[in-house]
């Protein structure tokens, strides 16, 4: 090969080798880029696949969410893989990887909030259950109303927190404990209600153990004891009952030991009460002495009743009942004795022959006691008859029918004549003074019925007064026949306006100045012969009480100016009369201008004590025999009250 060959080869190959070396080069800097770009894109992907791979693993542990602690490691794996996508470059994985780690971090809080429910249902499950277990426990303890209380309370804390709980068994398990608590709790409640009740009534019956000194005591302590013995009863069996069981029983022995004294002490008051009512009928001669028997036959034979049965018992009810018929064996006698001497009320009036009648049949059953005389006569001629019952040396007036329309005084007045006459023997006493003591120093005369002309024309109308029939009816105002209201004298001359005192100036003396059924008190003071009969015989006998019955009202008129002494002593009596028959007594100053009535004249002119007795609560006009029974039971009485206050008695 020659040079240039040789030459041109040797040039030829270091052109190739220099354009080799360049190629190399070339190529050794492609590959740099090649090497440093693709680098790059490694690290990306490298990241992409760590970053994917790291949300794979979160989203692989979601189905095993089931504890806070799962939970916990799959938020941190979250956590993790949340910052590994955050590093990524922005691009469509990073953002996909962004959706999937948001659907995951869902899945993790809903997952929380799951377990967040149940972990507080379970505590809410733990703490009712826990609750209704100390109710449970503080149930096996109780012995006292704060125990209950205290329970009653834990139960209603309880009840609250169990119903609350969501639906389940557990819910419905604990309110099943709880329904059955409270019915535990009333059981207790009602347990130791009783319990209490009945020691407190065993605790009363003791109480009443410290007075059993009477039957009633007894009773009581016994009636209390059953009660308590019935609460004690009812008790569930245990240490209560069977302490108050011992305590009922000591109770009874000291209960029974009590009433066997009382059935002792019963037994002697019986015997002894028989023993005095049987001393008391030896001589049943008199009302009193009935009387003083029955007195002691009553309180006798209710503590015979009242005996407990056997044999003493029977002893004395055949005693006692021995002393009754006695008793009624002597009545039977005395009331046939009564019935040969009494009056007959049972009549439609009380007339002027009825009394005349009547006069001389107690003059004549009782004449060491009991006379009659004539005071004085009527206008027409009628006696004005008297009654003087007693045998003392003082005397008393009692006077009726003044008033010819308040006619139904006589009886009452005759009733009280026949009741002193009887009961005189009968040992009757009155404000524990004997009526025979009283009447053996006062003499009692009754004028029943100072106006008898003008009574027997209240009574008959004019019919009894043929030759005075016109002039009647003139004077009888606009009453025509009806005679009811006539309250004069047959001349038209109110008695009780006749007397001698202050009779010119009397009230009324110009208001009536000529004769009329009432009121007109006359051409003069004493015109009237009724009136003078009655001023005649106090002047004879100075009586030392002067009572004058009307009627009616119920009401005691006895000031007439009084005063002093006199207005003291009238007062003291008028009081007592009062007290006695439950009438009304006027007081001072109500009268302070009285008419010429018998009292005004007896109090000022004769200086006694004279008091206006009025009967009846209805006008007189309206009252009848059927009246008597009530008007005479008030002052039945009367005369002897003012006398035992007079101060001479």
């Amino acid at each position: 090969m020659g040079v240039s060959e040789q030459r041109a080869n040797t040039k030829s190959g270091f052109l190739t080798k220099k354009t080799n070396i360049y190629g190399l080069i070339v190529i050794t800097a492609i590959l740099g880029v090649v090497l440093f770009l693709g680098s790059g894109f490694v690290l990306a992907y490298l990241a992409e696949d760590a970053a994917n791979t790291a949300v794979d693993e979160v989203k692989e542990l979601l189905p095993n969410l089931e504890t806070q602690e799962e939970i916990d490691v799959a938020r941190e794996a979250w956590d993790n893989a949340a910052e590994l996508v955050e590093d990524l470059k922005e691009g469509t994985v990073r953002d996909g990887l962004l959706e999937r780690l948001a659907g995951i971090q869902q899945v993790i809080d809903e997952t929380q909030e799951a377990l967040d429910i149940a972990m507080a249902k379970l505590a809410a499950e733990e703490a009712a259950t826990e609750a209704v277990g100390a109710v449970q426990g503080k149930l096996e303890t109780i012995e006292s109303q704060e125990q209950i209380d205290a329970a009653r309370e834990a139960y209603e804390a309880a009840r609250l927190l169990v119903e609350d709980l969501h639906d389940g068994d557990i819910r419905a398990a604990l309110l099943e404990q709880i329904a059955a608590i409270d019915t535990l709790l009333e059981t207790v409640q009602e347990q130791f209600d009783a319990e209490v009740a009945a020691t407190e009534a065993v605790e009363e019956v003791e109480a009443l153990l410290s007075d059993l000194s009477s039957q009633s005591r007894v009773n009581a302590a016994q009636s209390a004891y059953d009660a308590a013995y019935q609460l004690v009863e009812e008790l569930p069996e245990g240490d209560v009952q069977e302490q108050l069981h011992e305590q009922l029983e000591e109770i009874l022995e000291e209960i029974d030991e009590a009433q066997e004294e009382l059935h002792r002490k019963a037994e002697e008051a019986a015997t002894e009460a028989v023993e005095r009512a049987e001393s008391r009928i030896s001589n049943l001669s008199n009302q009193g002495a009935i009387n003083s028997a029955n007195s002691a036959y009553s309180p006798a034979n209710n503590l015979v009743r009242n005996l407990h049965d056997g044999s003493v018992k029977d002893s004395l009810s055949s005693r006692i009942n021995a002393v009754k018929s006695a008793i009624d064996q002597a009545q039977q006698q005395l009331n046939a004795k009564w019935a040969e001497v009494r009056l007959n009320f049972n009549r439609q009036r009380y007339t002027y022959s009825n009394l005349t009648n009547d006069l001389q049949k107690l003059a004549g059953h009782y004449p060491d006691l009991a006379s009659t005389a004539v005071v004085g006569q009527s206008v027409e001629g009628r006696n004005i008859w008297s009654i003087t019952v007693g045998k003392g040396s003082r005397d008393v007036l009692v006077l009726g029918s003044l008033h010819a329309s308040e006619w139904m005084t006589t009886p009452v007045v005759m009733r009280t004549v026949e009741t002193l006459l009887w009961e005189y023997d009968q040992n009757i006493t009155v404000s524990g003074e004997s009526v025979k003591d009283i009447l053996d120093k006062y003499s009692i005369t009754f004028i029943p019925m100072v106006n008898p002309d003008g009574v027997t024309l209240v009574q008959q109308g004019v019919s009894a007064f043929p030759d005075r029939a016109e002039e009647l009816l003139a004077l009888n105002g606009n009453w025509g026949e009806d005679f009811s209201r006539w309250k004069a004298n047959i001349r038209g001359v109110d008695i009780n306006r006749n007397f001698d005192v202050r009779w010119s100036t009397q009230p009324g003396q110009s208001e009536n100045p000529d004769p009329y059924y009432a009121w007109h008190p006359g051409p003069s003071a004493e015109s009237e012969p009724e009136t003078r009969a009655v001023a005649n015989w106090v002047r004879s006998n100075n009586p030392e009480l002067l009572l004058d019955y009307h009627s009616f009202g119920e009401i005691l008129f006895w000031w007439y100016l009084q005063s002093g002494s006199q207005l003291n002593r009238d007062r003291a009596i008028v009081t007592a009369m009062r007290n006695y028959s439950g009438f009304r007594m006027e007081g001072i100053n109500h009268n302070a201008d009285p008419s010429s009535t018998s009292t005004y004249w007896g109090s000022r002119v004769i200086g006694i004590p004279s008091i206006t007795v009025e009967l009846g609560n209805r006008y007189p006009r309206l009252l009848g025999m059927g009246d008597l029974n009530s008007m005479f039971g008030k002052v039945r009485y009367l005369p002897l009250i003012g006398i035992m206050n007079l101060p001479s008695y």
